[in-house]
């Protein structure tokens, strides 16, 4: 079994942004989320740790479970472009 190991650059690992496709990312999480705005998403600035905040805010879900939730979809989206 192969196993995709995202990589980052140091400027992606310090601001915690994801090394996914930010237009597939956005496509699964409004699917997903349906209280979350595009607005609200786009607000975020595709920071992991603002959307996973933002997530716990509107379903009450602890931001750190969400944080894992966003690595695990970062891993079966395409890199970035």
């Amino acid at each position: 079994m192969h196993y995709y190991t995202p990589t980052y650059t140091i400027s992606q690992a310090a601001s915690n942004i994801p090394a996914c496709n930010t237009d597939s990312l956005k496509a699964v999480l409004l699917n997903q989320w349906k209280r979350i705005t595009p607005r609200e998403l786009e607000e975020t600035g595709y920071i992991k740790s603002k959307i996973a905040f933002l997530i716990e805010c509107k379903y009450g879900i602890h931001s750190r479970l969400t944080e894992n939730y966003l690595s695990n979809i970062e891993r079966t989206l395409p890199l970035h472009a």
